[in-house]
């Protein structure tokens, strides 16, 4: 008879312990279920970031690049076209927001690119001009032509980025920012 009490003890004590177990086991997913819905609720929250700190941070990569004073021209040319690609995505972006005037903004975008299609041009033919006169295509002057071009982008950019957040629009994921 010993033995049942003893088997009932164990038993028992067997039970309470998986109860305890399925008990934290329904705390430990709630706090998972609670978990999730926070971290959801964060992330909408988070994705309304806009451009600025993008273009903020290219800008500082760049000129980390030039201070190392190795690869200027590379550097400048890449930062020429993150520039021109990060300028199209923020007016794809902005073409999005509903409560602007986009005729207006599109009349805006055709005369910044062809201000800065006309500066690019003068500035390319002036390094055309060196390269006639000497035969040798000058890094300094092609590096700051990349430049100049690439601080217009990044300047206009910043304009828009402005408007999308006077107006609202701005929607960048976490996703979005480490793709670029």
């Amino acid at each position: 008879m010993a033995w049942k009490h003893a088997f009932n003890a164990v038993f028992f004590e067997n039970k309470l312990l998986l109860d305890q177990i399925a008990t934290m086991i329904k705390k430990f997913n709630f706090l998972i279920f609670i978990l999730l819905i926070t971290s959801c609720q964060e992330r909408s929250v988070s994705d309304k970031l806009h451009y600025q700190p993008v273009l903020d941070s290219l800008q500082i990569s760049f000129q980390e690049k030039l201070d190392t004073g190795e690869g200027m021209l590379q550097a400048s040319r890449e930062y020429r076209l993150q520039t021109d690609s990060l300028l199209s995505v923020v007016y794809s972006q902005i073409l999005d927001v509903q409560d602007l005037n986009l005729d207006s903004l599109k009349l805006t975008q055709k005369k910044f690119l062809l201000k800065k299609q006309t500066k690019e041009d003068s500035i390319w033919k002036e390094v055309d001009a060196v390269f006639s006169e000497t035969g040798i295509t000058p890094q300094l002057e092609r590096m700051a032509a990349y430049e100049f071009i690439g601080d217009m982008n990044l300047k206009r950019a910043s304009q828009l980025n402005r408007i999308l957040i006077k107006n609202g629009g701005y929607r960048v994921t976490g996703k979005q920012l480490k793709q670029k």
